[in-house]
């Protein structure tokens, strides 16, 4: 290998390293700026016993299917928010489609080549779940407003995704004990917004994996 070989390919490692660092905190799920503490979150949500079985429930409710965004919907807005590296960025009139770059899934805490994944986007308070905690009340702006929130959208593998349905945090959790507690803590976060209540079950379950005493 030639001297300048050597030295070219040092040069490109190092700079993909050094954009791996840069792209990171962006998609470290343990870390998320502005996401309230569990102890804050905790205060905050409206407790219940238990969740209610609330009739009614359509997916129609929330809006059909994913709202139009400048010039992404919500969905593809939340798979380009966890895809790092080089992606197809759409002109006037042109779909939304990231097909290259490197896709962080939270749940599991680990990335991949977004080619090889097979992704589906997760509400992180379920919209049954919303439903029976309170969203039955809503006006259909409100519904439309929450299933389209980024914050209550993860991008996430289809198995992972079926797997936690609609359940909370008592019965699912995301297999990677270094996201549960963030997890946990996006699912308060979305209910305090929203006015929505929460099971005891879960609250306790929030607590638990945050290392917080019990109530």
């Amino acid at each position: 290998m030639s001297l300048l070989r050597f030295y070219f390919l040092l040069l490109t490692t190092a700079t993909v390293c050094w954009a791996a660092t840069l792209a990171w905190p962006r998609l470290n799920a343990t870390d998320e700026p502005g996401l309230p503490s569990a102890s804050a979150l905790a205060a905050q949500v409206t407790v219940v016993p238990q969740r209610p079985a609330t009739p009614g429930y359509e997916r129609e409710h929330f809006g059909a299917g994913w709202a139009d965004l400048e010039h992404c919907t919500a969905r593809e807005d939340a798979i380009l928010r966890q895809t790092s590296g080089p992606a197809r960025l759409p002109g006037p009139g042109s779909p939304c489609k990231v097909d290259i770059g490197t896709f962080y899934d939270p749940y599991a805490h680990a990335t991949a080549p977004i080619a090889t994944q097979t992704i589906e986007v997760d509400h992180v308070f379920p919209l049954a779940a919303a439903w029976d905690l309170g969203a039955h009340s809503w006006d259909d702006a409100t519904r439309q407003r929450f299933a389209n929130d980024p914050r209550n959208l993860i991008a996430t593998a289809k198995d992972l995704n079926r797997d936690k349905s609609d359940q909370l945090p008592s019965q699912w959790l995301p297999p990677s004990p270094r996201t549960q507690c963030w997890y946990a803590r996006r699912v308060l976060a979305v209910a305090v917004d929203y006015g929505l209540a929460v099971p005891r079950a879960d609250v306790a379950t929030t607590r638990r994996i945050c290392l917080l005493s019990a109530r």
